[in-house]
């Protein structure tokens, strides 16, 4: 059910300046919603067989001191992600979760995986 002024309406905001920006000025309990696509480098990767899915930190070139932390991040394959590997999520939260800046439940997609 597609309802007008949904989330799904809004525009997808792709650039990671204005995204990694916002994700930082928020103060600890603050979040944000709307549709963020961010595309990085694994970092950090953690996977959940209780819950199917990852904790994951990526980074974006030239942002290297704004990882974003993508927590329970989902999707098919998610459990054969690995550091190095390029990935774009998609996210429609971000919050700053006890001093830690995340993306909630982002989808993911594999773009380059790593060598």
């Amino acid at each position: 059910e597609h309802v007008k002024g949904s989330i799904e309406d809004l525009p997808a905001e792709t650039d990671p300046a204005t995204i990694l920006n916002m994700a930082y000025a928020l103060e600890d309990g603050e979040s944000i919603n709307g549709v963020f696509v961010l595309t990085g480098t694994i970092t950090t990767y953690a996977y959940s067989t209780d819950f199917g899915d990852a904790g994951i930190t990526i980074v974006v070139e030239g942002f290297e001191d704004m990882p974003m932390f993508c927590f329970q991040t989902k999707g098919v394959g998610v459990q054969n992600l690995k550091v190095g590997d390029v990935i774009t999520v998609t996210a429609t939260v971000i919050k700053n979760y006890m001093g830690k800046v995340e993306f909630e439940r982002p989808g993911f997609q594999l773009v380059t995986p790593a060598n």
